[in-house]
């Protein structure tokens, strides 16, 4: 294995004394179950990356029942991983049935470049393998005219001013955009329009026969 990760250890376990040496060996040789805890299940899950690079680290979804573990391997890393990498899964509370694993590729700035699924059946005392390929995920190009997300547009540059900075619109240029609920022209509280461009306030205007609200815009 490349590597091997660990869910949360299992109460029973973490309130267990230590116990004598040669009962440790024993239960370890035989795979018994210790101090009431079950014997452990785990995966072992091989990552192929399909041509992806630039991988520091592999992140492991793995729902069993609707209990959900997020895993990483390495911790941290300062050099890219060559795939295919086999990460072995050890639950320590014996935990059984159907799993779904969704596993993510992690770059040098943790997003992800590459993901897939699987599913396997975790049975106590056994190691179950899978294999998931990974499917690239695109990484969004700031300035390349292609919105793609988490952007909310790309006009071809990063420059503020211009309706859409570092690829996201712009709050406070006068231009309602569909992510906004208002916007008054700035980005300064106590007007007609909260300066996050999210919250429209009545505008007071004094008009004959007294002050008349009117929503913002309006004349």
């Amino acid at each position: 294995m490349s590597g091997l990760v660990h869910s949360p250890r299992p109460a029973c376990a973490r309130r267990r004394r230590t116990a004598p040496l040669a009962a440790t060996l024993a239960a370890l040789v035989l795979g018994a179950a210790t101090a009431g805890c079950p014997r452990q299940s785990g995966l072992e899950v091989t990552v192929d990356g399909n041509g992806i690079t630039g991988v520091r680290r592999i992140e492991l979804i793995v729902d069993v029942a609707g209990e959900v573990d997020t895993l990483r391997y390495p911790r941290s890393s300062n050099r890219n991983l060559d795939l295919p990498q086999t990460v072995g899964v050890r639950f320590r509370d014996g935990r059984s049935g159907t799993a779904g694993v969704e596993a993510h590729a992690l770059n040098a700035m943790g997003a992800i470049i590459g993901t897939g699924t699987g599913t396997g059946n975790l049975v106590q005392g056994i190691t179950t393998t899978l294999f998931i390929q990974l499917t690239p995920v695109a990484a969004a190009l700031c300035g390349d005219l292609v919105v793609t997300a988490p952007e909310t547009c790309d006009d071809g540059n990063v420059l503020a001013g211009d309706g859409c900075d570092a690829c996201q619109l712009e709050c406070g240029d006068g231009d309602l955009d569909p992510t906004e609920v208002c916007d008054d022209g700035n980005r300064t509280d106590g007007d007609a329009c909260s300066m996050d461009c999210q919250t429209a306030f009545a505008h007071i205007e004094t008009v004959a026969g007294g002050p008349a609200a009117s929503p913002d815009g309006a004349p």
